[in-house]
């Protein structure tokens, strides 16, 4: 952002009209409504389309809550030891520029962007034109899977925030991965980027009935919620349980999404032993790739927590899928989900034969086993200066010994 727009959007909840922000610009902090409601995060580049959606809601004000400017970088001190615990290597390997990648950061922005857009509308539960998402995150999808099978790396499965935008997109990019393994017909899986990407608007729907002031209620929020009552009753289910219904029974009235799309949205927490929700279909009722997206899904949802600090158990999630093999998903399609993403995924510590510690950057197709690999520490603990990379594919190769938490 340069120096104008910065300017333009510090100060101490600052209100701003809406026709005057700033477009391709990042939002350095987030925005909200006059009650107070978050309407987009920071880091958000403002487009026509996102204007556009919040002037179509009626709002033409918004609120910047300024709380200090962004945070400097902290001053990490150097790790020399394994004992030191050097988290930020993860990252590192990302802001350097050394992590290899299948499609670029400005590819999945520009379809973040686009999705955040969508939600702006979605959250007044409203129809929104799904042509420039879906040929978005038909992108994503066709630089995946063009080759049959390419290797899942860490910054292909790494966005820097916790949203549902951000964890939506990287389902689409786990999803993909998995159809290429497959070698599912890529107008097959292109046509799947909608569900892939909107699976979780539920989720916004719900949000938005559950921050509604009763005094000034829509009529629309009302409608919702005795529906959702409705629902609770006739389904015996948690009401964060039917976001899947929601996402389905408003993108099916809004019309324009083929029904097996729509299907893939309704399952996506639905598994082949009928112990998902929310209908508990089984068997051949549970599509395949309805199945991958719901794989997606899980895995996505389980090797990132809140905080958007990667969890140390990748590892831990893979042998959660690996066990639940021919429940949660068809054994084909678990097979080619290690084969893609191994069972050493990307962003997992490893100690190798040698006794060296490295980490995780690529998956091999069809060698789970064998991944590109950082060595960061030597046989005896120490940090080298330079992370030495190691395609363990290769002939005379180390091994991996075992999966390590750092």
């Amino acid at each position: 952002m340069d120096k104008t727009a910065s300017a333009a959007l510090a100060g101490s909840d600052k209100t701003i009209e809406v026709k005057d922000l700033p477009v391709n610009t990042r939002l350095q902090y987030s925005l909200y409504d006059t009650d107070g409601n978050l309407l987009i995060n920071k880091d958000i580049v403002i487009t026509e389309a996102i204007i556009n959606g919040l002037q179509r809601r009626g709002i033409t004000t918004v609120i910047i809550k300024f709380e200090g400017p962004p945070a400097a970088p902290a001053i990490q001190q150097e790790a020399n030891t394994l004992e030191d615990k050097p988290d930020r290597e993860f990252y590192d390997a990302l802001d350097n520029g050394k992590s290899p990648a299948n499609i670029s950061r400005e590819m999945r922005e520009t379809a973040l962007n686009s999705l955040e857009g969508v939600f702006i509308i979605v959250a007044e539960n409203e129809s929104f034109d799904i042509y420039e998402l879906q040929g978005n995150c038909e992108s994503i999808i066709d630089e995946i899977v063009r080759d049959n099978i390419v290797h899942p790396s860490i910054i292909d499965l790494y966005l820097t925030d916790s949203s549902i935008g951000h964890h939506s997109i990287n389902v689409i990019v786990t999803f993909a991965h998995i159809c290429s393994a497959l070698n599912l017909p890529q107008s097959s899986v292109r046509k799947y980027a909608a569900a892939a990407v909107l699976h979780d608007v539920g989720k916004v729907i719900l949000k938005k009935v559950a921050q509604s002031d009763e005094k000034k209620e829509l009529v629309k929020a009302k409608a919702i919620k005795e529906k959702l009552a409705a629902m609770v009753k006739e389904k015996g289910l948690d009401i964060d349980k039917l976001h899947a219904e929601v996402a389905y029974n408003y993108l099916r009235n809004m019309g324009g999404i083929e029904k097996d799309v729509l299907n893939a949205v309704r399952n996506h927490h639905e598994r082949i032993d009928g112990k998902g929700y929310p209908r508990g279909i089984k068997g051949k009722e549970f599509a395949d790739l309805d199945q991958i997206l719901a794989l997606a899904d899980y895995y996505e949802n389980i090797t990132w927590n809140p905080s958007n600090e990667i969890k140390t158990g990748q590892y831990d999630a893979v042998k959660s899928i690996i066990q639940q093999s021919g429940k949660m998903a068809d054994c084909q399609i678990i097979s080619a989900f290690l084969n893609v993403f191994g069972h050493f995924p990307p962003g997992s510590w490893v100690e190798l034969s040698s006794c060296e510690i490295g980490l995780v950057i690529q998956a091999t197709p069809f060698k789970p086993r064998s991944p590109l690999v950082h060595v960061y520490f030597d046989k005896d603990g120490n940090r080298l200066d330079e992370a030495i990379p190691l395609n363990l594919s290769e002939p005379g190769m180390p091994y991996i010994v075992k999966h390590v938490d750092i």
